[in-house]
């Protein structure tokens, strides 16, 4: 959008359209074009990579390797059918359960809580201590010893035989992670659980 007023554009695109890592290589090639149109000179920008489309063709066939379809029992596996069930505000009326009638809680860890999460250690890394709490947090609330987080990803090394360094797209990729709260439920062990647990998923 261009506002003539103060000669400046406003771009919006939708998070569908570009992810988190599209941006840098979008501004580069914007102020190439605009320079270039600038000058009245022929618009030139660098190389093309891999196109979201071909990225797409080549997760599709990566999908149907033996290699992936022999994880499918693993995931299957899974327990499922335990997972909890997220408490509904109106549970009579679940229509009324919208994004409106939602609260949103905000927490911030301070240096002396955070430093021994991101601190290098052999045993675990820093997401496994997040989801852990988030575990037990799920499950108090949910009344089940089994949760289900998504875990996101920017899924540009999925695909091996793919050039992703200057695509832009939204190539997020979602990872399901099923983790059963041990009995006792103290954070030692639960952490020491979901390492166990999060190693043990497929590839």
């Amino acid at each position: 959008m261009w506002s003539q007023a103060t000669r400046s554009s406003f771009l919006c695109p939708h998070h569908f359209v570009i992810d988190a890592l599209s941006w840098n290589v979008f501004w580069e090639d914007f102020e190439a074009a605009y320079k270039h149109a600038s000058r009245g000179s022929d618009i030139e920008l660098p190389r093309q990579t891999t196109s979201f489309f071909d990225w797409a063709g080549k997760l599709r066939l990566l999908a149907a390797t033996t290699k992936v379809q022999a994880t499918i029992p693993q995931w299957l596996a899974l327990p499922w059918s335990e997972v909890g069930r997220l408490p509904l505000d109106y549970p009579v009326s679940p229509a009324a359960n919208t994004n409106q009638s939602a609260e949103m809680h905000e927490f911030c860890l301070n240096l002396r809580e955070s430093e021994p999460i991101v601190r290098r250690n052999r045993s675990y890394q820093p997401e496994h201590v997040l989801l852990g709490a988030l575990a037990q947090v799920l499950a108090r609330w949910t009344n089940s010893s089994v949760v289900l987080v998504d875990s996101l990803g920017h899924g540009r090394n999925v695909v091996e035989d793919a050039d992703l360094s200057r695509t832009v797209g939204f190539m997020l990729v979602y990872e399901p992670m099923v983790v059963r709260i041990p009995e006792g439920n103290d954070a030692v062990s639960v952490l020491a659980s979901t390492v166990e647990q999060v190693r043990a998923l497929p590839p």
